[in-house]
């Protein structure tokens, strides 16, 4: 049984789908481990220790293959040479691409779909992933804020914390407040779903209530998209508290649909000199929190810093590597029923079949 990693699709991505470390677990299943020639946060020698293959040759890649392991999209080259039976797992668009993998008769497996329960804890990669966007954000802020984000007693005086306000408190903005609050800053934090009070203020921060907005919560434990009326109310609280902060951290998002606008440019002659401003929502190159931040640059507006996330973990590749992985490990284990030697049907699991865009 052949598992394959293909080189990414986009190349600013310098993640990969199994660290060396996870390789034993998967021969130890009876797989074959191989890799298209890549560039990968690891050394090479590391995997080929474990038995992995490396080619350039794609139709060598993909003979026999049984399972692909992908980060993100898999490229027609690569699909045109699978054989049909093959098991594709990755990142792979949701719903939106499932006539690219259903013209190719593959199986595949959208993580982006797997239901937030705890049974598939984990296998949650955007979870694990979201996680490091939200450490990724802190760093970019103390590196960029023009102070110290801690209280500092000095002989000359104090230095007062920095106040951060982090706007969405899923995954990526939880992890935000709790990596600011271990570095000093003070924190606030705001988000439409009103369960998200709690875990704010368990990790220490201030929970800023949007006024005109009852709950935004929507399926899956997700934020709903808010009406016009509820945005406008949203855009004005902010306009009220934009200054007294020292740095934004821009992480909301509507499962299934476009990034909520919070932050104007207009907002920006609001906030204080040296504010750095960090939108995460623009990680994959779409339209961000912000109407004035772009994916992967960091722009300077007067007197505010803005930066907009572009494939963010690519500075953490190894980090996001080894959890991924460890991701992709728990799910192989549903996906693949060692007893048996027998490939799980979509069917007969209901996390399978969430995730499955193929049947």
């Amino acid at each position: 049984m052949k598992i394959i990693v293909p080189a990414n699709t986009v190349v600013q991505d310098k993640r990969v789908a199994l660290a060396p470390e996870h390789i034993p677990s998967l021969t130890a299943l009876g797989f074959e481990i191989w890799f298209e020639n890549c560039t990968v946060p690891f050394s090479v020698d590391s995997y080929k220790a474990q038995g992995v293959k490396w080619t350039d040759d794609k139709a060598d890649l993909c003979r026999d293959a049984a399972l692909l392991l992908s980060v993100g999209g898999v490229s027609s080259e690569i699909l045109n040479l699978l054989p049909r039976h093959t098991r594709i797992v990755g990142l792979l668009g949701g719903k939106t691409q499932a006539e690219l993998y259903k013209d190719f008769f593959t199986q595949a497996y959208a993580l982006e779909l797997l239901p937030r329960i705890s049974r598939a804890q984990f296998m949650d990669v955007l979870s694990s992933q979201a996680a490091l966007m939200g450490y990724w954000a802190v760093i970019q802020v103390a590196s960029r804020l023009p102070r110290i984000l801690p209280m500092m007693t000095t002989a000359a005086g104090t230095l007062f914390p920095a106040q951060i306000l982090v706007l969405g408190a899923g995954v990526a903005g939880l992890q935000a407040i709790g990596m600011g609050r271990r570095l000093g800053a003070k924190i606030s934090a705001c988000d439409v779903r009103a369960k998200a009070q709690e875990q704010v203020e368990s990790l220490g921060a201030k929970f800023l209530h949007l006024p005109g907005i009852q709950d935004g919560e929507g399926s899956g434990g997700y934020a709903r998209a808010l009406t016009v009326q509820e945005q406008r109310a949203q855009q004005e609280f902010l306009k009220t508290v934009l200054p007294s902060y020292n740095a934004v951290i821009c992480s909301a998002l509507v499962h299934g649909g476009d990034a909520p606008l919070l932050l104007t440019k207009e907002m920006l002659s609001l906030c204080q000199p040296g504010t750095v401003i960090v939108d995460l929502a623009t990680h994959l190159g779409a339209l961000g929190n912000c109407d004035f931040t772009q994916a992967g640059k960091g722009i300077r507006f007067e007197e505010v810093t803005t930066i907009g996330a572009f494939y963010p973990l690519s500075d953490l590749a190894v980090s996001a590597s080894l959890l991924y992985g460890k991701n992709l490990l728990a799910l192989i284990n549903l996906l693949w029923n060692a007893k048996t030697k027998c490939w799980t049907s979509p069917k007969d699991d209901p996390l399978l079949e969430a995730m499955c865009i193929t049947e």
